[in-house]
């Protein structure tokens, strides 16, 4: 399963090879792959140039690029990985504040996703239950 990993800001590298050592159980290796997509989807989600600036409800359009490029996978465990959105200025897009409405990318992009991913863990274990019943 090819896949392409970029490390950025504060990911210590020691703790990334455990994390790949985990890949090897199915579901942290799906929970993996769907980080990724999801990660992208959010950076395709933050791909809109400005001008002209994003109204509210709607993500945030690309200036510097720096909100893109911080979405990234932060930590990978087993059964479990993180995206992180890692500007300082992300969680006030995402959520607003007093100064602005809010730019919802991250959740808006990610959430979607939950049910087919659910579904799929599901199935996932259903057929290593299966498959172990059979030669256990």
């Amino acid at each position: 399963m090819p896949w392409d990993i970029q490390v950025r800001g504060g990911f210590d590298p020691t703790k990334f090879q455990k994390s790949i050592d985990f890949l090897e159980n199915p579901v942290t290796g799906y929970l993996f792959d769907k980080a990724v997509e999801i990660a992208e989807a959010i950076k395709t989600a933050l791909d809109v140039p400005y001008p002209p600036p994003s109204t509210p409800g709607e993500a945030p359009h690309r200036r510097t690029g720096t909100l893109q490029e911080s979405v990234l996978i932060e930590n990978v465990e087993r059964y479990s990985v993180t995206i992180a959105e890692l500007a300082p200025y992300a969680i006030p897009l995402e959520f607003g504040s007093i100064h602005m409405l809010p730019r919802p990318h991250f959740y808006s992009t990610a959430l979607p996703m939950a049910d087919s991913i659910m579904t799929d863990i599901a199935a996932i274990i259903a057929d290593y239950l299966r498959r172990t019943k059979k030669h256990g």
